[in-house]
């Protein structure tokens, strides 16, 4: 896989775009904020959520949904929990049969108490058959960045789409 649209530009999603890019040709940052995309798109730092960590060049930094999921054959969602189902309602309209969806997000939805790739699956099922999978484990954003040891587990009910997001990551 080629191409990488991560949805979030906090810390996680920061350190994440810096530790992935070197796997993939084109990596595209999805930034909520207009002007701290455009202030990361500058400096490539993330003065706000992760000071001091420089983005690889060939990472884009967006702040439109539509331009961070174009071509994007894997995407990676890294936001905050209480947000992931009205984003995926947003991005709905840009998404692909192809992609692959891969949550980052810790935590349950409110209220629900789903797991995020059950809130991704409820979305996503009205048009597609996704193929999602988490990525978990013990880490902190500034020692990902850093590219200190760290360890991350994929999980997914499909086990083929498990090990190709963990190739992928490797």
């Amino acid at each position: 896989m080629k191409s990488l649209a991560i949805i979030g530009g906090g810390s996680w999603g920061t350190a994440l775009a810096i530790i992935l890019a070197p796997r993939f040709p084109r990596v595209r940052l999805w930034v909520y904020e207009a002007d701290l995309a455009a202030r990361i798109r500058e400096t490539r730092e993330n003065d706000v959520y992760l000071p001091g960590c420089r983005l690889p060049r060939h990472v884009e930094v967006v702040s439109q949904l539509p331009d961070a999921l174009d071509g994007a054959e894997i995407v990676l969602s890294v936001v905050p929990s209480h947000l992931v189902r009205s984003l995926y309602q947003q991005m709905l309209p840009f998404l692909q049969e192809a992609m692959v969806f891969v949550s980052a997000t810790k935590g349950l939805e409110n209220g629900t108490l789903l797991r995020m790739s059950e809130v991704i699956q409820a979305i996503l099922q009205a048009r597609m058959t996704p193929r999602v999978a988490v990525i978990s484990g013990p880490t902190f954003a500034l020692e990902v960045a850093r590219f200190e040891p760290t360890a991350l587990v994929v999980a997914s009910t499909d086990s083929a789409l498990a090990e190709c997001v963990q190739a992928a990551f490797s």
